[in-house]
């Protein structure tokens, strides 16, 4: 990733009309972009978002005034962009985090104790991916800000700047993001022990009346559901925190 300052120098010679100068910072933030649409959209929209995006920044760019704000103003475009093609997250694809076992080295030479360690972090990403259904809209696209502050496409100032908030509250809605997703993976993870022979009978008599799309008022009580009962309560007690899982990717 092109660093803060080289961003900012190639956005002002860019404003003065230097070609070059344009063309390498619109191939350098390619990847941002693309990954912010493909997180909610098939790869035909995200395309689609992603020219759209870039020709409103082409015509925006003589206008942005703090070039250090570039890379916060090319995402909040492609968000929007992203919003008005009405983006539905979709729980089982990999864009949501990247959380594909394929990007992982295989496990034919792993030793026994490698193997199983490995097939226990591919069930946790699948895991972590479909959590992600289970989030509201706003915390899908905080969730696609943050995996991008991990990977070093933004910086925690840039969220911010993204948001429309002050760092203090992006801390508070991280935290708030964090929980609901522990909820969301636990979910998950209780659902399938109660499928099997041993697996809650309560929690298979909930989910009984489900229709299989998530929801906020699902999760609300599906938590609920497992804060009262016994068989349930230890869901998700061995889940690692996601930036491991995003570390060992």
């Amino acid at each position: 990733m092109t660093s803060a300052e080289e961003t900012s120098r190639l956005v002002r010679s860019a404003q003065l009309g230097d070609r070059a100068a344009l063309d390498r910072l619109l191939r350098g933030s390619l990847p941002l972009v693309y990954n912010l649409a493909a997180r909610s959209l098939e790869p035909a929209d995200a395309d689609d978002v992603t020219q759209e995006t870039m020709i409103r920044a082409i015509r925006g760019l003589p206008g942005l005034r703090e070039p250090a704000t570039f890379r916060s103003w090319l995402a909040t475009i492609a968000l929007r962009e992203t919003r008005r093609r009405g983006a539905r997250a979709v729980a089982h694809r990999r864009s949501v985090l990247l959380l594909d076992p394929d990007v992982l080295p295989g496990t034919a030479d792993a030793t026994d104790d490698e193997a199983t360690h490995r097939r226990d972090l591919d069930l946790q990403r699948r895991q972590l991916a479909e959590a992600t259904g289970w989030l509201d809209a706003d915390d899908r696209d905080l969730l696609s800000l943050w995996w991008l502050t991990q990977v070093g496409r933004l910086e925690r100032a840039d969220v911010a700047r993204i948001l429309g908030i002050s760092a203090a509250h992006t801390r508070v809605r991280l935290h708030r993001l964090r929980s609901r997703l522990d909820t969301a993976r636990r979910i998950v993870a209780a659902r399938e022990a109660a499928g099997r022979p041993d697996g809650c009978a309560g929690l298979r008599r909930t989910l009984a009346g489900w229709d299989g799309v998530p929801s906020a008022v699902w999760r609300k009580r599906l938590a609920r559901h497992l804060a009262g009962c016994g068989t349930c309560a230890g869901s998700g007690a061995h889940l690692l925190a996601p930036e491991r899982l995003l570390a060992a990717t």
